[in-house]
């Protein structure tokens, strides 16, 4: 079995944001659009919760317009998720960093919308959801989808903070940089420099004070049992 390891301590913590568990697994990241031939898409996932995860059993299913609408499928078993970390399945490894599952060269991969959706299911049972450029019912989370991938190369739709999920697709994504395999940072920032892999890493002092922050609420918890 295929384990993604990531960073994992009492509190996740991931490139200096932390994260809140409020789903199993969830859809993360989305590339679906570049400019001309669509040949770098990919699905991040994530696992904000506190322990690693078996992906037996679970399907990402890919849909247009509606739920029954299905026209691609990815079987996730023989892969796991440690707390903290990433799965990637792309159209092209050879064009996507981070790769974890690659579709043999897919093109177009992943339909442009509108009103597409991706659903991420463990057996019957619908673990998480988003759509884009529209409304699925069923699938879409809250009053609205998230709005449309721009084709610029550099840029995605994300969920910022990065693992945030309060059950509306419209709130929880953003525009945010490129960054399959790793934490989701906005694109208010400079995408151009994040895909060259210039990303600016938090400072050590910072690190240390949110470690011991993090250790003090888990000795707090400890002491509460």
């Amino acid at each position: 079995m295929k384990t993604i390891t990531n960073l994992v301590s009492a509190c996740t913590l991931t490139a200096g944001i932390f994260t809140t568990a409020n789903a199993t697994i969830i859809i993360n990241e989305v590339d679906y659009d570049q400019a001309g031939t669509d040949t770098a898409e990919f699905i991040e996932l994530f696992n904000p919760g506190p322990g690693t995860v078996d992906l037996g059993g679970y399907v990402l299913k890919l849909m247009s317009e509606t739920s029954d609408n299905i026209y691609r499928n990815f079987d996730l078993a023989g892969h796991a998720l440690q707390a903290g970390g990433f799965l990637v399945i792309c159209g092209d490894a050879s064009a996507v960093s981070n790769c974890d599952i690659d579709s043999a060269k897919d093109t177009n991969m992943i339909q442009n919308g509108p009103s597409d959706g991706i659903a991420l299911f463990s057996g019957t049972t619908l673990i998480d959801s988003m759509t884009y450029e529209g409304i699925i019912p069923g699938i879409t989370e809250g009053s609205g989808g998230a709005a449309a991938d721009k084709n610029s190369g550099v840029m995605s739709i994300s969920r910022l903070p990065n693992g945030q999920d309060t059950n509306n697709n419209a709130a929880d994504f953003g525009q945010g940089c490129i960054t399959p395999g790793s934490a989701n940072i906005s694109s208010s920032g400079n995408c151009s420099k994040i895909a060259a892999g210039q990303v600016p890493a938090p400072p050590v002092a910072w690190l240390l004070g949110s470690g011991l922050l993090c250790m003090l609420m888990h000795s707090k918890r400890m002491t509460r049992q």
